[in-house]
């Protein structure tokens, strides 16, 4: 394996740990994200912990529809899902968990707002996309091609 992709995955590991496992497990140890109550039950801060959940995986697809896929109902979809339904879900979770424990929500937004501090310089997706479609969006036939030919050639060098 290459230095570079060493170095990719390693970015990709500790932007995965700071902004999404730090501020989940923060909150699932100091707030009993999942209490038991006859059976295991979601509290309300276990709602913003999906709700940083729903973040990342939110960043994760939208860096890698960027870099693969070309415009379709598919991509209208999810883009409808990942800026229309996802935050008025998270806004809504949000609410339901602020009702009666506003200190404890200072609290957790000041260790995810660190944590998140330090994730934005490590994550390595921003320079993959740019990599991957060298400044501009192209479409996954495209992409496919050009490494086939990138393949095809360094076999004849």
């Amino acid at each position: 394996m290459s230095k570079e992709k060493k170095i990719f995955i390693l970015r990709v590991i500790l932007w995965a740990l700071f902004s999404c496992v730090i501020p989940v497990i923060f909150i699932a140890w100091r707030y009993d994200l999942f209490e038991k109550v006859g059976g295991v039950q979601l509290s309300g801060w276990g709602i913003v912990a999906i709700i940083i959940i729903f973040a990342f995986l939110y960043a994760v697809i939208k860096y890698i529809r960027a870099g693969f896929i070309e415009h379709s109902m598919i991509k209208q979809i999810i883009n409808g899902i990942l800026r229309v339904l996802l935050p008025l879900g998270a806004l809504l979770g949000l609410c339901i968990s602020l009702r009666n424990s506003l200190d404890v929500f200072i609290q957790a937004l000041g260790l995810v707002l660190i944590s998140e501090t330090i994730a934005i310089p490590l994550n390595p997706f921003p320079k993959w996309v740019w990599d991957k479609t060298q400044g501009r969006f192209e479409s996954a036939v495209d992409y496919i091609a050009d490494r086939l030919n990138n393949n095809k050639k360094e076999e004849k060098e």
